[in-house]
């Protein structure tokens, strides 16, 4: 077993703390510079759900070891990811574009912010993209993984693609 150096872990931790702070200030001043504009929520959330799903498909997560772009493999099913990616993006834009249009005929009670400062309203349209989202995630893995494990493995790659 090989000595890993202890500055290695740091960095690797301060490199995800520095990825993760700029992708939430960029997402940020996403939705400020579109907040105003005609569908801008829904494409500044389009892009954002495309950058989430993208970390938990191909990175290390505690969902699992990513899979690697590289790998022949995943590039055989890159069409059909983006397919896939693209009936969710589209079920994500009309269930935001419904509900934005719903929002004048509810009742205030699914208005009013709670003591979390936030309403029904918001945390429905929050949870029903959570589980879009997750479906995708779980759906991209899977089809990757079958597409794996059903492979081959070549000399000196284990069946998740990376060097051993």
């Amino acid at each position: 077993m090989t000595k890993r150096n202890p500055w290695h872990l740091v960095g690797k931790y301060l490199w995800r703390w520095t990825a993760g702070m700029a992708a939430s200030i960029a997402i940020l001043l996403l939705y400020i510079l579109l907040g105003d504009e005609p569908f801008g929520i829904q494409f500044a959330t389009l892009i954002t759900y495309t950058l989430v799903v993208f970390y938990y498909v191909f990175l290390n997560t505690r969902l699992g070891v990513g899979f690697d772009l590289r790998s022949d493999a995943v590039r055989r099913r890159i069409p059909h990811l983006l397919a896939i990616h693209l009936v969710f993006l589209t079920a994500i834009f009309a269930i935001q574009t419904a509900a934005f249009a719903l929002k004048p005929k509810l009742s205030n009670w699914w208005l009013k912010e709670g003591a979390k400062h936030q309403s029904p309203y918001s945390e429905a349209i929050l949870v029903i993209c959570v589980i879009v989202g997750m479906m995708q995630i779980l759906l991209s893995r899977r089809i990757l993984k079958k597409r794996y494990l059903t492979r081959p493995a070549s000399a000196g790659v284990n069946t998740l693609g990376s060097k051993s």
